[in-house]
């Protein structure tokens, strides 16, 4: 998708609206001017603005103006699968001592604890994006975000250690690093492990009718480290399907009116029954139309006391693609120290280029 878009936009043949990731990956198109703010559309219909949730224009704001409006929410949770979990007489995991204790007792029975795989980077870094949160807490990330931190930091380099000794323990499929994110998905939907860390983008599918474990799925925040300052209340996620109005749009009332529909309380109402989403207004939802599951996720969310970003949307495609690069190589052996040195080596070659 990127790739194309970049194209298009390069050969000034760019759409009228077009999707982006938040943060940084938006930033790119802001800062080289083809991006139009909406601040002056929202001022003009201030009964619109007011529609929307607090803190849904975060991520896709710089320098006091707003320059994409989002249409939903994602956020990272642990789905479980209470069928299994209840024949072995488990809870799902609220510690990493837990966790542990609990892919024992499933590899000893042949269970595979976690439908994960590294085949798409970015599907094997929100695991470990949790993981690094609940050691370290948001501000080694934050810090790297402003380029006054370093990937040395211990709550990295402990967090590949950790996803290592999940490998040694069994917690993953036989052939990991060659499965990707749909077959991990049908994974989990089709029994076959007992749990899946994924954003909430996944409800819809696992709970829909076609899924095999639609009544038997529950969803579950990730776990705490004993040793580790994260909060169990702090969420991964991201504003999502970002709309944004292209600088070069012919009719941009016309561009304005379509994110009007997509905010519109009908339609956010839609989104959530069909795909369980989270929504960005304030439009009133009949939990008789809801997935349950989604329903179970909202319920947990009313305690969310932060949500920081999926790492590749904060840190922007260039460097967010070689986060989850390192991810991968961690995965497949490499050890941490070597794998995040080469990540911050060329962090600072980027950040260098960026002077000149």
């Amino acid at each position: 998708y990127y790739p194309r878009i970049n194209a298009m936009i390069a050969a000034n043949d760019a759409p009228d609206i077009f999707s982006s990731h938040a943060a940084g990956r938006l930033k790119t198109y802001v800062d080289a001017g083809k991006v139009y703010p909406l601040n002056e559309a929202f001022a003009a219909d201030p009964e619109w603005k007011s529609q929307f949730k607090e803190g849904v224009f975060d991520h896709v704001s710089f320098d006091g103006q707003i320059y994409a409006m989002p249409t939903s929410i994602n956020v990272a949770a642990l789905f479980y699968n209470q069928e299994i979990f209840a024949e072995y007489g488990l809870q799902p995991p609220t510690t990493y001592a837990e966790m542990k204790e609990v892919i024992e007792v499933f590899v000893n029975d042949g269970v595979t604890p976690f439908a994960f795989g590294a085949k798409d980077p970015w599907a094997a870094a929100v695991f470990v994006e949790l993981v690094e949160n609940r050691i370290g807490g948001s501000e080694p990330f934050n810090r790297i975000v402003n380029r006054t931190g370093t990937w040395l930091d211990p709550c990295f380099i402990k967090g590949g250690e950790v996803m290592q000794e999940l490998v040694d323990l069994g917690a993953f499929p036989d052939g990991f690093l060659g499965m990707g994110y749909d077959e991990t998905l049908a994974m989990f939907m089709n029994g076959q492990a007992a749990m899946f860390v994924m954003g909430s983008w996944a409800v819809g599918s696992i709970g829909s009718e076609d899924s095999g474990i639609k009544d038997v799925v529950g969803v579950a925040r990730f776990p705490v480290f004993e040793d580790g300052i994260g909060d169990i209340d702090a969420w991964l996620g991201q504003p999502d399907h970002n709309l944004t109005i292209t600088a070069s749009a012919a009719d941009k009332d016309a561009a304005v009116s379509f994110l009007k529909m997509w905010s519109a309380d009908e339609v956010q109402r839609i989104s959530a029954k069909r795909t369980g989403k989270l929504t960005v207004t304030r439009a009133e939802l009949d939990p008789t139309e809801l997935l349950p599951l989604g329903i179970e996720l909202s319920n947990l969310l009313e305690d969310m006391k932060t949500m920081f970003l999926f790492y590749d949307v904060a840190l922007g495609p260039q460097l967010g693609d070689e986060y989850n690069n390192t991810i991968q190589a961690v995965l497949a052996g490499m050890s941490p120290e070597e794998a995040f040195g080469r990540l911050q080596k060329y962090m600072e070659m980027v950040d260098m280029d960026a002077q000149f």
